[in-house]
């Protein structure tokens, strides 16, 4: 029996909820923030990518 560190699928699951986590918290503050400095946050995030998969 594999152990959960090792289980592919509760791994990827908890990478997952990292993520959605993740673009919850970003949502919450972009909306406070102006058009202006969500377009600088969001620029640069473009910035750091290199692969489409990665935005």
């Amino acid at each position: 029996m594999a152990s959960v560190r090792q289980d592919p699928t509760v791994l990827r699951f908890a990478i997952r909820l990292y993520q959605l986590s993740t673009v919850f918290l970003l949502f919450f503050f972009l909306n406070k923030l102006s058009l202006e400095e969500r377009f600088q946050i969001i620029r640069s995030v473009g910035e750091e990518c290199i692969h489409e998969d990665e935005l």
